[in-house]
C-alpha cells in the first residue's frame, strides 16, 4: 500500500523550492552565469544584487506577471 496517498497536501508556497539562508554579502550562483548576492538588509527589506550577462532578463515578479499577461492579450489579438 502507497502510505504517502493519503499523506495531507502541504500548503507551503516553497513547496518543491530550494530555500537557504544567506547573510548580508553572501551570494548564490545559479547556473555558470549568474550570481545573487544579498547586498543589504533592512528591517523587512532585503537588497538583492544581480551579476550576469545582460542578455539575460531578470524581473521582479509583479513586473513578470503583468509582462506575460500581456504577451497573452496579445496572442489573443492576433
Amino acid at each position: 500500500m502507497d502510505e504517502h496517498k493519503n499523506k495531507p497536501k502541504n500548503k507551503n508556497p516553497n513547496d518543491g523550492c530550494l530555500v537557504l539562508t544567506r547573510k548580508e554579502g553572501e551570494a548564490v550562483v545559479i547556473g555558470d552565469h549568474l550570481t545573487v548576492t544579498v547586498s543589504r538588509l533592512k528591517e523587512n527589506e532585503v537588497r538583492l544584487a544581480f551579476r550576469g550577462p545582460k542578455n539575460i532578463p531578470i524581473f521582479r515578479m509583479e513586473v513578470w506577471l503583468k509582462l506575460q499577461a500581456q504577451k497573452k492579450e496579445e496572442e489573443k489579438k492576433s
